[in-house]
């Protein structure tokens, strides 16, 4: 797995990644959200917005097992 990157050097084409706002913290709020940069600006996946400090891509996706449901 990477390690938590500065945000300045995220990717900035519409690749989904997780964030990390510290901020969110202090209002009792998660840290870590799903963001990409499109359009200009970041679209994050919670309403309420605290700028990220630092971000990581998203880990791959669980491999499924026929016997999953």
């Amino acid at each position: 797995m990477t390690d938590w990157q500065p945000i300045e050097t995220a990717p900035k084409g519409g690749t989904r990644i997780l964030v990390y706002a510290p901020r969110a913290v202090e209002l009792g709020r998660d840290p870590i959200r799903i963001d990409e940069f499109r359009d200009g600006d970041w679209q994050h996946t919670n309403k309420h917005y605290w700028p990220a400090t630092h971000w990581m891509p998203l880990p791959e996706a669980p491999l499924e097992r026929e016997n999953d449901t």
